[in-house]
């Protein structure tokens, strides 16, 4: 599955949520009289926080404080074999969990048993699984959808893996539409009530599924003990009454840690119902909801991580995008490659993407401090802010997109394996490199005294950057000593009489220039005031997946003072500031036009946008389509406009020095 960094979160975000909150949940697991529950809880003093109860009471097994239920164990081994198999396949995942449950130290339940007993008598699948509708269908969901989730295989792959354990057409059926449900909030970005309303309507999940679900999900005011003991009378893990209380618990709790206290508390096989329901709502709030102390009680924690960053790997796409790019470098040119990182890369990572190239390759972790939240910033106003961005911006309910675009925009550049480099480029995952490079990026810099390269001109949301451009003015208008005489900055404003004459190619300067001439003598704009302080940011930024240049300009004074500035003023986390429309300012304000390029003989791809190279010349050299940058509707709105400012100001420059 490809992903955005938001999708990403999402994912890993469903698949720790689920396992953390199986084992908060697992001391209690398995009773059936609420009163027990509740009468356990207070007897510790837990009844608020319901989570790792310290004495696990459950009647069936006797696990220790911290460890998975054997629903949990489950699902885990089938992150085992999905981290360390391209796919995940009923044969083989039907081999994988009979070795599993032969030396699982745990309790054993009915569909393992039989899958054990009937491997040894020769049956393979999906024949050696049990023909059984309980909740194994449903916990499995979290790390398929982590797989497979926007793909055509999702429900093909469920199949598989729900008939390597429970051959049932009914089970199949169920995890189809957990997985249809949870693939929406992490691939869509739905909330959690949005996602299962939607899987409530018709052709959304399988509809015997949706006949026999929907109907108890209508009406939300009945209380959960009401809607597990009384309506649906399914406290047990049989289906569909598991996955009907998990929907119902997901829809009427206020966010992941209410969810799993909810389950618990009801009582009954609240660990399958925990899974599902804590993946969905980890999903929808993001890694950061859970808990630290939850995390330091699950000894298993640290291995879950793991096996859920080889999960997510984005080593398919790192491979992709390398190789293209060493493709498309000129003969003989070799520059080592950096990896960063928030945590440390498998050793499988590093053995393959080392083997991709003959060029060095060097692997380093994001220091903490800057890939966290500095000491100024209110965490819980951060976290109300970001819940009510959730809906309204992409990425915004996520932290760590916060965390990425603060560290990019404020200490990429002083990362160790840094020092020593002149220049960078940077490469991200899933890219596509379509030309035959004939010129070395890093000289053309050089040569031409320029400190950045971009590709592509995209506009940024405007919820996200409210106060940017204010906070900026601030900085200029405290340090004007700053601004390069001959800046980006007039492209990247609006001016109403000029939009209005279609962009005449001298107004635009000239009115700058005369600005800044009436300031130097003492007067400044139409209003007294310096020009960088009448008009508005246009919200166009250099795309910054694609991003060429200098760690000098980063390492600058003034860079370096005017990110400060930003950082101290909150945005990166009260609002969701990204590092492209950080980058592009400060360039835009502080270089030279001569020192900002166009590398427009690079062709690009990311996503759904492009740029191919134009010129006759290159046709030969490139494998793209043109018809990208010469449609105007297949083109940003950001590039036309700012090739279009960019063109005046030139005109205009060449015109005032004649």
């Amino acid at each position: 599955m490809v992903l955005d960094a938001a999708g990403r979160q999402r994912v890993c975000a469903a698949v720790l949520g689920a396992f953390l909150a199986d084992a908060a949940t697992m001391p209690l697991h398995w009773i059936y009289d609420p009163a027990k529950v509740q009468s356990l809880l207070e007897s510790k003093g837990k009844a608020a926080e319901p989570e790792f109860f310290p004495q696990p009471s459950c009647p069936f097994y006797d696990y220790a404080l911290g460890r998975l239920s054997p629903y949990g164990d489950e699902a885990y081994a089938l992150l085992q074999y999905a981290a360390a198999h391209p796919d995940v396949d009923g044969p083989g995942l039907t081999e994988h969990l009979v070795s599993f449950f032969k030396a699982y130290d745990g309790r054993l339940n009915g569909t393992a048993k039989k899958l054990v007993e009937s491997w040894e008598g020769g049956a393979r699948f999906p024949d050696a699984a049990a023909e059984d509708t309980q909740a194994h269908a449903i916990v499995k969901v979290p790390v398929l959808v982590a797989r497979y989730g926007g793909t055509p295989q999702l429900a093909e792959r469920v199949e598989a893996a729900v008939r390597s354990q429970q051959n049932s057409d009914v089970a199949v059926a169920m995890g189809q539409a957990a997985a249809a449900i949870l693939e929406r909030v992490v691939v869509q970005g739905s909330s959690v009530g949005e996602a299962i309303a939607w899987g409530m309507q018709p052709g959304n999940v399988p509809e015997a599924v949706r006949e026999q679900v929907a109907p108890f999900l209508g009406d939300t005011t009945p209380s959960l003990h009401s809607m597990v003991h009384e309506i649906t009378k399914a406290p047990s893990c049989t289906l569909p009454g598991a996955l009907t209380n998990a929907l119902y618990c997901a829809a009427t709790s206020s966010g992941y840690v209410d969810n799993t206290r909810r389950n618990i508390v009801v009582g009954g096989d609240n660990c399958s119902r925990v899974l599902f329901g804590g993946a969905l709502w980890a999903a929808a709030e993001g890694e950061g909801v859970l808990p630290e102390a939850w995390k330091q009680q699950v000894p298993l924690y640290p291995e879950l991580e793991r096996l859920v960053d080889e999960l997510l790997s984005d080593l398919d796409g790192v491979l992709s995008s390398v190789r293209q790019l060493e493709r498309r470098l000129p003969p003989g040119t070799v520059y080592p490659y950096i990896y960063l990182n928030d945590r440390p890369f498998t050793p499988e990572f590093k053995r393959a993407v080392t083997a991709a190239v003959d060029a060095p390759s060097f692997f380093g972790l994001v220091p903490r401090e800057h890939w966290s939240y500095p000491k100024h910033i209110n965490q819980t106003r951060a976290a109300e802010l970001r819940e009510a961005a959730r809906r309204h911006m992409p990425y915004g309910g996520s932290e760590s997109y916060r965390f990425m675009c603060r560290y990019f925009s404020g200490f990429f550049f002083d990362h160790p394996l840094l020092a020593g480099f002149d220049f960078y480029w940077r490469v991200e995952p899933d890219v596509h490199f379509t030309c035959n490079l004939e010129r070395d990026p890093f000289r053309v810099l050089q040569q031409r005294n320029a400190s950045l390269a971009w590709t592509i001109v995209m506009s940024e949301v405007p919820a996200t950057i409210p106060s940017l451009w204010p906070t900026t003015q601030q900085w200029l208008a405290a340090n004007p000593q700053h601004l390069a005489p001959n800046s980006l900055l007039p492209a990247f404003l609006e001016d109403g009489d000029d939009e209005a004459a279609g962009w005449g190619p001298f107004s635009l300067l000239r009115r700058w220039r005369s600005e800044q001439h009436s300031e130097d003598s003492g007067g400044g704009g139409e209003d007294g005031r310096q020009p960088w302080l009448t008009r508005q940011y246009t919200g166009c930024h250099f795309w910054s997946n694609f991003e060429i240049g200098r760690l000098s300009f980063f390492r600058s004074e003034a860079y370096r003072s005017f990110f400060e500035h930003l950082d101290d003023a909150g945005g990166f986390f009260y609002e969701r500031w990204g590092d492209a429309p950080v980058h592009t300012l400060a360039a835009a304000a502080l270089l030279d036009r001569s020192q900002v390029l166009w590398a427009s003989d690079i062709g690009y791809k990311h996503g759904s946008w492009a740029h191919c190279p134009l010129d006759p010349e290159s046709r030969s050299r490139c494998d793209c389509s043109p018809y990208y940058d010469t449609q105007p509707g297949r083109q940003p709105a950001c590039q036309r406009d700012f090739l279009n400012r960019l063109a005046a100001l030139e005109a205009a420059a060449a015109s005032t020095s004649e």
